[in-house]
């Protein structure tokens, strides 16, 4: 399976702890780092200019003065901002409970260690990987070659046929991998998934085309293929009949 990586805003008002946090998170897989607040006006400013390109939040409670980090997350739904946070606190005794009830994945104790961060991370990209499962229906899409492979649907932008070796090519975010498994197979399989067959060679994520250009379909990765100008207006209706597509 494929294994994302995950983006993040962090929110810290101490200088000494972001810059640790930060070198901190460098060190751990799958994680990236796409943005700084360094008090609760620039997290909720940050949080609603890059709605859609962060996965998760890590907050200081407190944040200093003003707002505090726990009030801003709080009100981010208002702004139709959803997201998965850690929290950092320095505070001995919190209300636990009441934070998970907020969509919090852990609590970070200020100092931390290395491990406790790691661990909190584990649990936040295990909860995000969750999401991500169920969103995209709940289905895992096998590949067969030489090897079983497992991919959720929503990581595959295509399926087309190897018509020289006469076998699949299921084109992932990342990699064409080669697959035993036919066409006619995955288009049963996959057709209540929002995938469309496009002509005998072509099976399409509808959830992740991004447009049509005359007859070239645009996936929201940039990848680019060919479609029959047949199928066009029918694949149109289908995009835009599928107003309750989730995408990624």
């Amino acid at each position: 399976m494929v294994l994302p990586v995950y983006k993040v805003l962090v929110a810290e008002y101490d200088e000494e702890q972001l810059e640790t946090l930060i070198s901190s998170l460098a060190r751990i897989p799958r994680v990236e780092v796409v943005g700084v607040a360094r008090d609760s006006s620039e997290l909720m400013n940050q949080v609603t200019q890059m709605n859609g390109e962060i996965d998760a939040l890590i907050i200081d409670m407190s944040l200093g003065n003003g707002v505090s980090g726990a009030d801003a997350y709080m009100r981010m739904p208002y702004r139709g901002i959803e997201l998965p946070a850690i929290f950092l606190t320095d505070q001995e005794h919190i209300d636990v409970q009441s934070t998970y009830d907020l969509g919090v994945i852990d609590v970070l104790q200020k100092p931390f260690t290395f491990e406790r961060l790691n661990k909190c991370i584990f649990q936040l990209q295990k909860a995000l990987q969750i999401d991500r499962f169920l969103k995209s229906g709940g289905k895992i899409v096998p590949i067969i070659d030489s090897t079983i492979e497992q991919v959720m649907s929503i990581e595959i932008m295509y399926i087309e046929t190897d018509s020289s070796k006469k076998t699949s090519l299921v084109k992932t975010e990342k990699a064409l991998h080669p697959s035993r498994i036919t066409m006619n197979q995955y288009e049963s399989y996959l057709v209540s998934n929002n995938f469309k067959r496009v002509g005998r060679h072509l099976i399409v994520n509808i959830r992740r085309i991004e447009e049509i250009r005359g007859v070239e379909i645009i996936f929201d990765n940039n990848d680019r293929i060919p479609v029959n100008k047949k199928y066009v207006s029918d694949l149109l209706f289908s995009i835009n009949s599928k107003e309750d597509v989730i995408r990624p």
